[in-house]
C-alpha cells in the first residue's frame, strides 16, 4: 500500500503546475522538481546531495494496522511532506512586493499543496488531511516546512491476486461429499 500510494501521491502533487510561455506557445509545468522518500536529506546543510528546488519529501510516520478480516487491513496512515524550497531573505516589510512575494512563494507553495490534497483520494484511501505544519527556520540556504496530513487507508496488498481469486472462490463453492448411506 505504501509503493502505491507513494507513487499516486507523487503524480497528484505534480498535477500542480505553472503555465511557462504565452498564446500557443504556452505549456503546463509542474512547479515541484524533485519528490523522493525523506531521509534527513537536510541533516547537514544537505552538502553534496543534488536536489532541484522546490522539492517534496515525503515520511510515513509509524502506522497502527486493525485487521478487517481474512487479508485485509485498515489504518489512519499519517505522513509528512518536506517542502523546501530556496531561501530568499528579503521577506522584511520594506521590500518591493516583488521581493517579498518572491520570499514567500515557500508558503504559496505550501497553500497549493493543500489545496490539492484536500480533495485527492482514492479507491484504496479517503482525503488526506492536514495535521500540523512545522516550518524549520534552521538552514541557510533552504525553507523547510513540514506538513503532517492523515488519511484513512486499506491494505489488501495480502489478498489473493486475481488469477489466484478463481482457486479461492473454487474452494468457497466446493460441496461436501454426501455422507455415505447407512448399511451401504
Amino acid at each position: 500500500m505504501r509503493d502505491t500510494f507513494y507513487k499516486d501521491l507523487s503524480d497528484e502533487l505534480l498535477k500542480i503546475t505553472d503555465t511557462v510561455g504565452e498564446g500557443e506557445e504556452a505549456v503546463e509545468v509542474p512547479v515541484i522538481k524533485h519528490i523522493d522518500l525523506w531521509n534527513e536529506q537536510f541533516k547537514d546543510d544537505y552538502k553534496g546531495i543534488a536536489i532541484q528546488f522546490p522539492a517534496v519529501f515525503i515520511k510515513y510516520l509509524p502506522i497502527q494496522w486493525k485487521q478487517m478480516g481474512g487479508k485485509l487491513q485498515v489504518a489512519d496512515v499519517s505522513f509528512q511532506l518536506f517542502v523546501c524550497t530556496s531561501t530568499f531573505a528579503q521577506s522584511h516589510y520594506k521590500a518591493d512586493d516583488d521581493t517579498k512575494a518572491k520570499a514567500l512563494s515557500h508558503y504559496t507553495l505550501i497553500n497549493r499543496i493543500f489545496k490539492r490534497l484536500a480533495y485527492f483520494a482514492g479507491d484504496y484511501f479517503g482525503t488526506c488531511l492536514r495535521t500540523a505544519s512545522d516550518t524549520d527556520h534552521y538552514h541557510h540556504e533552504v525553507m523547510v516546512t513540514t506538513e503532517t496530513y492523515v488519511t484513512h487507508a486499506s491494505d489488501g496488498s495480502a489478498l489473493p491476486d486475481e488469477d489466484d481469486a478463481e482457486d479461492v472462490v473454487l474452494i468457497l463453492q466446493h460441496e461436501p461429499e454426501p455422507d455415505p448411506e447407512p448399511g451401504g
